[in-house]
């Protein structure tokens, strides 16, 4: 959906995607190393357009690009979606950051506080495959709690592909962020260090 969120933090912000950033997407979501545990996507920008009309058309799903606020750079793709207003919950996911890039731990501080403190969320929660131990990892280091595996929860190119679901409660984030928060400052403290002009 179009939405006028933007999110900033102190080296990153995300901002909501655009039709400028088709371009982007493909070219992040093809690159090797970074789609093997994606669904595959067309390399037509033309396709991508398409796909970003009907994402406008959705309502309850936030799709952002992780941007490096000095230079206002893409680095990375996050978004919030399958919103409920029943229970107060929403997935995020179609999270992806370029080689490189120093923006995951902030990307996801800012994505939980816009759920839990804008949004008023009571719950998120995330699929990621099962093999994908990098990721699975990450969501670890982070405290999100793990809900169990999903099997065949995804289906790429013709292959059934379990999935780890991790949950974070509005009062587990609560807990959680000031030490991913002090984290996220160490790294975005030497980025703006290091920026040029600086």
């Amino acid at each position: 959906m179009r939405h006028p969120h933007v999110i900033a933090g102190e080296a990153f912000r995300l901002r909501p995607i655009a039709e400028r950033d088709a371009e982007f997407v493909v070219a992040l979501r093809s690159m090797a190393g970074r789609s093997q545990y994606l669904n595959p996507i067309s390399p037509s920008i033309d396709n991508q357009l398409k796909w970003l009309a009907d994402y406008f058309k959705r309502e309850g799903d936030y799709y952002f690009v992780i941007e490096r606020i000095v230079g206002e750079r893409p680095e990375g793709l996050i978004s919030l979606y399958d919103v409920s207003t029943h229970d107060g919950s929403a997935e995020w996911g179609r999270w992806i950051v370029a080689p490189a890039s120093l923006s995951a731990i902030e990307s996801v501080v800012l994505l939980m506080d816009f759920a839990f403190n804008k949004m008023h969320l009571q719950k998120v929660y995330s699929y990621t495959v099962a093999e994908n131990n990098a990721t699975n990892s990450f969501h670890d280091g982070c405290g999100f709690r793990r809900a169990g595996v999903q099997v065949a929860r995804f289906n790429m190119e013709g292959r059934a592909i379990d999935a780890v679901k991790h949950e974070c409660a509005a009062s587990e984030w609560a807990a959680l962020r000031p030490a991913l928060a002090a984290k996220s400052q160490k790294i975005s403290q030497r980025i703006n260090r290091d920026a040029p002009g600086r």
